[in-house]
């Protein structure tokens, strides 16, 4: 069986831990909500900012929410997606949740939106750190968990969240690390990857490009992406999956599903765990952000 150790080994060097000191920038009123642009450390010579939806007239400690934004080589583009500011709708779902009541915390992905650089641009700098982070004993996933770690505590910090009632849901990439931040912190109650991941087998073996952050040394040595999925039980984890997604093949998707479902039930824990396919490609519909929404409404209590 694989070990969690082993993986950690794969990722490498992880950033070391910093005080967070979260700072508030602005405030903007919205009638239904507000929105706290915010700043905080990642590192001890890194610090970031990342906008907090606040639904108005919460009167009890109210779950909170991680959003992760897409990849769609838009490096422009991040929080201000997730948090319903700036490009696709479809891609609001921060917005959407705090809309619903919830406490929604919108970070940028390293690379992406206020965290590119000024020399490099677009995808130059996402792969001059997958690079750097490699020769440094690293990787550009590890970097990902490391700040999306700070993200949660920054959300737990607020006084209004329940700790204990925690989720955190993307699409592409924020899918994808939607899986790897609950993979490797077990206080995320319940999660919703949107067209998150396959196999990386069967991407290598069909010969999808992906970004960087996928590609992790040695991993496959040890197992593959069902692997991640299972480590996740008996925590709430709802799988959504466009059957002709072109850049996750959707047969290795549902050997993931298989597996997942043998380690919920393994553990009687079979309701905390679902796949739910759609007939279209890599997006994130509205019936399928229904069904996210109300798996949150389910397990976050």
């Amino acid at each position: 069986m694989i070990k969690r150790s082993d993986i950690i080994k794969c990722l490498g060097k992880f950033p070391k831990k910093c005080k967070l000191d979260v700072k508030i920038i602005k405030s903007i009123e919205k009638p239904k909500y507000i929105i706290k642009e915010i700043s905080y450390n990642v590192e001890s010579n890194e610090r970031i900012k990342a906008l907090l939806l606040i639904p108005k007239n919460i009167i009890k400690k109210t779950p909170g929410i991680l959003a992760l934004h897409q990849h769609a080589l838009q490096y422009n583009l991040g929080k201000s997606e997730s948090a319903g500011i700036k490009g696709n709708k479809m891609y609001a779902y921060g917005l959407e949740l705090c809309l619903k009541g919830y406490i929604v915390l919108c970070p940028d992905h390293f690379c992406f939106e206020d965290r590119q650089d000024t020399k490099l641009k677009r995808g130059d700098f996402e792969r001059f750190c997958f690079t750097k982070y490699l020769l440094e004993g690293s990787t550009l996933q590890a970097k990902y968990i490391s700040d999306l770690v700070c993200a949660l505590n920054v959300i737990k910090s607020y006084s209004k969240v329940d700790k204990k009632n925690i989720g955190v849901i993307g699409h592409s990439l924020g899918g994808q690390e939607t899986l790897w931040l609950m993979w490797y912190d077990k206080s995320i109650k319940c999660g919703v990857p949107s067209c998150g991941f396959s196999k990386i087998k069967d991407i290598v073996d069909k010969k999808i490009i992906h970004s960087f952050s996928t590609y992790i040394p040695n991993f496959f040595k040890y197992g593959d992406i069902d692997d991640i999925v299972s480590f996740v039980a008996p925590r709430a984890f709802l799988m959504i999956s466009g059957e002709n997604d072109e850049i996750f093949p959707i047969n290795a998707v549902k050997e993931i599903e298989v597996k997942a479902n043998k380690s919920y039930l393994k553990i009687k824990s079979q309701n905390n765990f679902k796949a739910l396919y759609f007939k279209g490609n890599h997006s994130f519909p509205k019936q399928m952000r229904q069904k996210a929404y109300e798996w949150f409404d389910l397990h976050l209590k």
